[in-house]
């Protein structure tokens, strides 16, 4: 069974340096103000909060 794992991404933390992009460009993007995209998120009420719930499957990682 894949466990879940929930990311909580604090928007007006975000300084641009574009690293999470360079590690992950399928699940981050930088906006025209050059603060990050967590993509497929939800944004928690009108706060800069984003969540996205994810699971083992989504992990591009090779065992040994």
């Amino acid at each position: 069974m894949a466990k879940k794992y929930k990311i909580v991404y604090d928007r007006s933390l975000c300084i641009g340096a574009g690293t999470c992009v360079a590690i992950n460009p399928d699940s981050w993007e930088l906006d025209s103000e050059n603060k990050a995209i967590l993509k497929d998120s939800s944004q928690k009420g009108s706060s800069e909060i984003f969540e996205l719930e994810i699971d083992d499957s989504s992990f591009n990682i090779e065992m040994e």
